[in-house]
Parts: C-alpha cells; structure tokens; sequence
C-alpha cells in the first residue's frame, strides 16, 4: 500500500486486492490518485476501471479528455478492429489537406472513406474525400447527390463527377409535395 504519512510529489503503489491479486496505483500531489492498472489489466485514469480504458473527469470544462497528435507527417488517429472481422479507422489525414476521415480500414485513415470533413471548406461528404459542395453523398467520388446552402439561394444536383454529367433522378413516393415561401402551401402536388 501507499503511505500517505509523509508528504510526497508522487509515487507508484502495489496494493494487494486479494489473493494472489493486486493493482498498480499511480499517485500525484499528494494522496492524489490519477491512474490506476487493476488486476484484470484494465486502466483506469481519474476512475476505478470496469473496461480496458476508462477515462474519467469530474469537471464543468469543454476540454478533450483524449487528445491524439502527431507531429510528424503521418495522420492522427484511433482504429477499431473486430479480429478476423471488420476495423474502422477515424482521424486526420494528413496527406489529405488534414481532413478529419473515418474509413473501413484499421491500419489507414484515408484508404477506404466512409465519412469526410474537409475543413477548408467545411463541406461533409459521404464515401468521397473530396466533398465540392456543403454535403455531398457519392457513390465512390463518381455519381452522387450534392447539396449546396446559400444566402439568396440552395442547390441539390445529382451529378457525376467522373464525366461531368447530370444523371437522372428517380424519386419513389406515394405523394410529392412542393413548396414555397415559409408557409405551408403547396405550389404542386404530384400523386
């Protein structure tokens, strides 16, 4: 255990939790435990851990509570794996313009993206890396629908980036309701 009779800047204990079982305890500022390894291996920061990594903070700030960074030309980020099944991947891409990706790979941020947010622009796009409107939802950076949001007027255009032509649109509905101005009239009904 920890002795806590004198005082101290820091100090790592083993404290012993049953038989043949213990935990790491890591202490800061006195009898300030920040960090703790239990007998399961799980880690605790600021928490007792019942996962491998719980981190806990008891405040009102805005702060991050993780913060991942490279300063380096490599990307920043954290990946998901399912063994033998599926990872996910999410941070900045670096060789990018530093796009904040979250893709289908578990090695690689900008391999294979699911989700981009450019943040020259702040356009979103959806299996692109390269959202030229506000949203844009692609079907591998080809064709997509794109929507654009201005002052005096918005665009959606179903377009095809690869060869620089509209496609069609095809719409399945039981009733198509247009509108105008900010009432709720109808201006063309289509059954």
């Amino acid at each position: 255990d920890h002795d806590v009779s004198e005082a101290f800047i820091g100090q790592i204990a083993v404290k012993r939790t049953g038989a043949g079982t213990g935990e790491i305890q890591f202490y800061t500022s006195g009898d300030n435990e920040r960090m703790q390894i239990n007998a399961s291996g799980d880690v605790g920061i600021g928490v007792s851990p019942s996962v491998k990594l719980h981190v806990k903070e008891d405040n009102s700030s805005d702060d991050a509570q993780i913060k991942v960074e490279n300063d380096g030309t490599g990307d920043a980020g954290i990946a998901f794996l399912l063994t033998g099944t599926r990872g996910y991947s999410m941070g900045i891409d670096n060789s990018d313009g530093d796009k904040f990706i979250i893709g289908g790979d578990d090695n690689a941020i900008g391999t294979t993206p699911y989700l981009t947010i450019d943040h020259s622009n702040k356009n979103v796009g959806i299996d692109t890396t390269s959202p030229s409107r506000d949203f844009v939802i692609s079907n591998g950076g080809a064709g997509g629908i794109e929507f654009g949001a201005g002052d005096t007027s918005s665009v959606m255009s179903l377009f095809n980036r690869s060869n620089s032509s509209y496609v069609n649109l095809d719409i399945e509905a039981a009733t198509i309701d247009f509108l105008t101005g900010t009432g709720a009239d109808k201006q063309v009904s289509i059954n």
